[in-house]
């Protein structure tokens, strides 16, 4: 919903990777997006972590007023305001 109906609320785009790897043998390897709104909440969505380049190159189009990629400067600005996020856009 969130994409589609209100993209400007989103600032702030990354994921990360899990791996299971129980007795050391890698087991499964999940991948969860991470989308950082305006407004100080999040959304996140479950996918297969090889699909993540993908759907991160179709959302830099989608989404290129947001910062993608995760960082502690970023998580930083997050937490003190998200505003900062929020890259300008030639208009």
């Amino acid at each position: 919903h969130t994409l589609k109906e209100e993209p400007h609320r989103i600032v702030w785009v990354y994921a990360i990777v899990t791996q299971r790897s129980p007795f050391g043998f890698a087991f499964m390897r999940q991948g969860t997006m991470f989308f950082k709104l305006s407004d100080g909440d999040a959304l996140s969505v479950l996918m297969p972590s090889g699909k993540l380049k993908l759907v991160s190159r179709f959302l830099n189009r989608l989404l290129p007023h947001a910062a993608f990629g995760y960082s502690t400067d970023r998580e930083q600005l997050f937490e003190v305001n998200p505003e900062q996020l929020r890259r300008r856009v030639n208009e």
